[in-house]
């Protein structure tokens, strides 16, 4: 059996996520940076009751925390984007959330790409030492948990660093010292 109203909502849904992308290049946003909010424009009631029914699916495929419908185009810092179905404004405003999430994401990606370039298992265990200027170290405390998940830490330290793999990131002007050791 199929039903076309899911089938429609999937394409909808999909072409969503293509504007997205477009819009997010556009503004010249990671696709693993978040975003505070996506508002699409659209006639069609079917972009509506799509957006009602696929909301957090949305918000987890943008990446962005709001995901919404207006008959207007919002106001604010927005880049938008036609598609077949209207228009999609991306938030392209950065605020502490949204900045200090980006820099998560960048980090664990900086510190996978450290692992796999020495040839870690992903099962093997790491100590991390990560140091930056003191609001920075302040930020990152935050997120201790969530980096040990993510980069299969067994131990984060933050704010001195010692082990034998270094490694730099610059995110925007800040720069973060990375080194590690397995365990």
């Amino acid at each position: 059996m199929i039903d076309e109203k899911i089938e429609k909502e999937m394409e909808i849904t999909k072409k969503i996520f293509e504007t997205n992308q477009a819009a997010r290049q556009k503004a010249g946003i990671k696709l693993r940076w978040p975003v505070r909010g996506i508002v699409i424009t659209s006639k069609k009631k079917e972009v509506a009751e799509t957006v009602k029914h696929m909301k957090e699916i949305l918000m987890n495929m943008c990446n962005s925390k709001i995901v919404s419908i207006s008959s207007q185009k919002p106001k604010g810092d927005f880049v938008g984007n036609d598609f077949d179905y209207g228009i999609l404004f991306l938030d392209k405003s950065m605020d502490e959330w949204t900045r200090s999430e980006a820099m998560f994401r960048e980090l664990v990606r900086y510190v996978q790409e450290m692992r796999k370039t020495n040839k870690f298992n992903v099962n093997e265990s790491i100590k991390l030492s990560i140091n930056s200027d003191q609001k920075t170290n302040k930020k990152l405390q935050e997120y201790k948990e969530k980096i040990m998940h993510e980069v299969g830490a067994k131990k984060v330290i933050i704010g001195k660093v010692s082990g034998k793999i270094k490694g730099q990131l610059k995110f925007e002007n800040i720069m973060i010292e990375i080194v590690f050791d397995k365990i």
